[in-house]
């Protein structure tokens, strides 16, 4: 746990304690005189503050925390291979080798089950089970191996059967990686709450020195405690709610025991930024930098649930780059992902900051415009049209886009809105393509 301290200076804790009931005898039976007691008593302070210091050097020394990070660059692994088969299975031609490398890089290499139970904690082993997960990664990529295409036509529908699979099994890994957060933020307050035991025994032995000590003695004391329950309570928080923020918002003591706070407060902000990385990763396309698909689908999701409670206006436009597999044919790959990605430039640049803009899955892209009615939503989209018709692609040329564009209406889910937007493409691309046509 974040708080683990050797036997040795528990021992010496103990040992403080005793000192300090020593000294109350010796006041009590007057075989020491108030002076040399005041004087005992303040080395007595003096070492157990050393002591506290000492302890909280064991703070670096966590390896639940380092489990957690390799569990998050698995996901992030597991992330890319997911990427690369559905490209693949839409676009064989578009194969490129994550899988073998993403593969060796969590399978072959030394020791996996070891790292993730050496040093760490029976809880977090319980809820990582790595011979069981190793076992499921495995499984993982033996069906992404299985699913690679050799020469085959595209298939749509097992594309998409694969992706709801992939991300299936990376929402698994998300939700240990939670629930070993949860562990970890348990058993430190565990270990705070088995801290604050001894020093409440401490204090106990130190109020029943001479009246000119009491004082003293409380002043300090209750400092360590409001220190320990301030940072014990936000500890409580950030793991009953799941939210982070509390504890980091906490504002440390004025003393020095706010320094554990700080040290505390530090880690899990690192927990924090490797979550939330990790998260970005799994929820961004990597070649073009803008939302996936499986980010894309949550926020298409919220805001029609949004449109149920707050009535507006919501649409959808798909768009196609017109005969993009002839680029690649006859330009090659790398010049068809610098295409990819200048197109995903044009339309970042041609949105609003309210709306979102997606590749939706080879040369496809969405873009969700909220509080947009249809006939604006295909204004924009024909302003893209001309722009994206107008740009020089480096050496493909000049290239041209279709658009489908269709508004929510209120029968609408969010499937059969996208249903709606693809049938407005495909009359766009059988019209004759470099058009925009709006359904409804």
């Amino acid at each position: 746990s974040l708080l683990q301290i050797p036997l040795p200076e528990k021992m010496r804790a103990f040992e403080l304690r005793e000192s300090l009931t020593n000294l109350r005898t010796g006041i009590v039976s007057h075989a020491i005189q108030p002076a040399d007691a005041l004087a005992r008593y303040n080395r007595l302070i003096h070492e157990i503050q050393i002591h506290l210091a000492t302890s909280v050097h064991h703070l670096a020394q966590n390896h639940d925390l380092a489990a957690l990070s390799r569990l998050g660059l698995v996901k992030e692994q597991c992330g890319q291979v997911r990427a690369a088969v559905y490209a693949a299975l839409l676009d064989p031609a578009s194969a490129h080798g994550v899988l073998l490398p993403a593969q060796n890089a969590v399978l072959t290499a030394p020791h996996f089950v070891t790292a993730l139970t050496n040093g760490v904690s029976p809880e977090v082993v319980r809820l990582l089970s790595p011979q069981r997960l190793f076992s499921a990664i495995k499984g993982y990529f033996a069906r992404a191996s299985a699913l690679m295409p050799s020469g085959l036509p595209s298939t749509p529908f097992r594309a998409a059967s694969w992706f709801d699979e992939a991300s299936a099994f990376i929402d698994y890994l998300h939700g240990l990686e939670t629930a070993i957060l949860s562990a970890i933020a348990e058993a430190t307050l565990s270990e705070i709450r088995n801290t604050e035991i001894i020093i409440i025994g401490i204090t106990g032995s130190a109020l029943v020195l001479a009246a000119g000590l009491v004082l003293l003695t409380i002043t300090t004391f209750q400092k360590i405690l409001a220190a320990l329950d301030t940072l014990k309570t936000a500890l409580a928080n950030a793991a009953h709610s799941g939210n982070l923020d509390t504890l980091l918002q906490t504002a440390p003591p004025a003393n020095e025991f706010g320094l554990i706070h700080e040290g505390i407060k530090e880690l899990v902000g690192t927990v924090r930024a490797i979550l939330d990385e990790n998260e970005t990763r799994a929820t961004t396309d990597t070649l073009t930098g803008l939302a996936n698909r499986l980010r894309f689908n949550e926020a298409l999701e919220l805001e029609v649930a949004r449109r149920r409670r707050h009535p507006g206006r919501l649409s959808l436009i798909i768009c196609d780059i017109d005969h993009f597999k002839a680029v690649n044919d006859t330009w090659g790959h790398p010049v068809g992902d610098k295409v990819l990605q200048a197109f995903a430039r044009i339309l970042r640049s041609g949105i609003r900051r309210t709306d979102m803009a997606a590749r939706w899955g080879g040369e496809e892209f969405a873009i969700l415009a909220v509080d947009t009615a249809g006939q604006d939503a295909a204004a924009l989209a024909e302003k893209l049209r001309q722009a994206i018709a107008s740009s020089d692609f480096s050496s493909a040329g000049r290239l041209s886009a279709s658009f489908g564009v269709a508004e929510l209406m209120l029968e609408d889910t969010a499937q059969t809105l996208v249903d709606r937007t693809d049938r407005a493409l495909y009359r766009a691309k059988a019209g004759g393509r470099n058009c925009v046509c709006r359904e409804g």
